[in-house]
């Protein structure tokens, strides 16, 4: 069987692509754990929400993992949801001239008009924010050490189809930075931060 310099590149970037995923899944597990041994944030889900579909090529491959958590001391609504925040961590492996993570949080105007289930399929919702992809739908601010906050500017677009969204606000930074030795203060510590408003600017809640 021969094969040349372009087969062996493709071969070995699929080798790297798996590698990736399955050091994202051992993160995701240990996430998931940690979060119920610890008891602070509950995940909404115990899937990551993804993009696929056989019509594009780019949803042939996951490039965007996403964990949804709520603080487990926020009330609990009838609908199931917690009267809070979402909080948000995106693996996203290739918007960006780097693999990144984003941790975010996501403000609604009433949550109790949530649907009552989040289905893998409802990625949409949050991919295109934290990847900046709307801008249509929210005037960003970003600083210079990854963290980031927006405003929305088209509250009927967000009521409509984002579930009355009204404020996201997060940090970014490289998927490299994560370590077995450090990946609870990573993600749950910038959920505090988050969660108390250390850096939040001076936006209101509309």
């Amino acid at each position: 069987m021969s094969s040349n310099k372009t087969d062996k590149n493709i071969a070995n970037a699929f080798k790297v692509v798996y590698a990736t995923y399955e050091n994202i899944e051992k993160l995701m597990l240990y996430l998931f754990n940690s979060a119920k041994e610890k008891g602070d944030y509950t995940p909404r889900i115990e899937k990551f929400l993804r993009w696929s579909g056989d019509s594009n090529y780019h949803a042939w491959a996951y490039h965007s993992i996403i964990l949804v958590f709520q603080k487990t001391s926020d009330p609990e609504l009838e609908n199931g949801w917690r009267d809070g925040p979402l909080y948000i961590i995106d693996f996203n492996l290739y918007d960006f001239d780097e693999a990144l993570v984003q941790t975010a949080r996501f403000d609604y105007y009433d949550m109790s008009a949530l649907p009552e289930n989040l289905s893998p399929g409802d990625h949409w919702r949050f991919d295109g924010i934290t990847t900046h992809h709307y801008y249509d739908l929210i005037e960003y601010t970003e600083e210079d050490d990854g963290y980031y906050y927006g405003d929305i500017k088209d509250l009927n677009k967000a009521d409509k189809s984002y579930w009355g969204l009204r404020r996201v606000t997060g940090y970014s930074y490289p998927l490299t930075e994560i370590t077995s030795e450090n990946a609870y203060d990573m993600v749950f510590g910038n959920f505090n931060l988050l969660a108390q408003d250390k850096k939040i600017k001076n936006n209101t809640l509309l």
